[in-house]
């Protein structure tokens, strides 16, 4: 069984933000089924458990302009997917939403920002007398410590259907 950590997200390389758990004790138990039933059977039981943290962070993001919205992905790593071991990251590409980590965490904003006439924000050049700090909006962090817990539930359960009708 998955050990149920409340361990914070983990930041992926340069390309986004991404969640994770330790399936280690499952990981024995299917390096000893065939590649056919870990295919069958733990594959689909991750896209689910990873399919219940897409979803709440697709609740949970600022909707205000879309671009983080799109920019929220889940995703087979099948670099590092193989032999009872499945890999999927649920996160955010940084390529397409760099200011992520301001909506997240917060940030001072020294510069005039106006809305464009396509509405849009735009950033100028003209200093602001005092920086305003902008307080976090954090959504990922949440979507996680609310969700981690009935991802490896849901992923558990579907994990267990699959083995059923295949033995």
């Amino acid at each position: 069984m998955a050990r149920r950590s409340k361990s914070t997200p983990k930041v992926y390389a340069k390309d986004g933000l991404g969640m994770g758990f330790d399936s280690s004790q499952i990981g024995d138990f299917f390096a000893n089924l065939s590649r056919d039933m870990q295919e069958k059977a733990l594959r689909p039981a991750a896209f689910v458990a990873c399919t219940v943290l897409y979803d709440e962070l697709k609740v949970r993001v600022p909707r205000q302009e879309g671009i983080l919205d799109d920019a929220i992905y889940r995703w087979r790593d099948t670099g590092k997917s193989g032999a009872a071991v499945e890999t999927w990251k649920v996160g955010v590409n940084f390529g397409k939403a760099p200011h992520f980590h301001l909506v997240e965490e917060g940030h001072w904003q020294p510069y005039k920002v106006i809305i464009g006439a396509d509405g849009k924000f735009v950033t100028t050049n003209q200093l602001l007398s005092t920086p305003k700090w902008i307080p976090p909006n954090a959504f990922f962090r949440p979507a996680y410590d609310a969700k981690i817990n009935s991802a490896l539930d849901a992923g558990l359960n579907a994990l267990k259907i699959n083995l059923g009708q295949m033995v």
